[in-house]
């Protein structure tokens, strides 16, 4: 497995935009991946924009009709479904090694 460089910007990657990023990558239509995350166009797209700021790449090439993923776009979305998939396990794994001790 190919690691991704870290970004840039002084902040780590945020999970919610990169899920966000991913829904996006995998439907190539920023119309059906604000749908299924309840969130609206405009906000999406802002969040988008935001995160291809912080690592200073383009992720989509967007046309009027057609939104299709850059070269880092692609290589991101195969690395954020790694990082996706062992930070709920993390939290899972947490949270069972926490149930002894509930924050009350």
């Amino acid at each position: 497995m190919q690691s991704l460089p870290l970004p840039t910007a002084a902040e780590p990657l945020n999970l919610y935009r990169l899920a966000q990023f991913l829904e996006v990558a995998e439907q190539l239509s920023f119309t059906q991946a604000a749908r299924r995350l309840h969130i609206t166009q405009q906000a999406l797209s802002t969040s988008i924009r935001r995160l291809e700021r912080e690592l200073g790449v383009l992720l989509f090439e967007r046309t009027t009709r057609r939104v299709s993923l850059t070269r880092a776009g692609r290589t991101l979305r195969d690395g954020s479904r790694t990082l996706l998939t062992v930070s709920r396990e993390v939290t899972a794994q947490t949270k069972q090694a926490g149930a002894l001790h509930p924050v009350r």
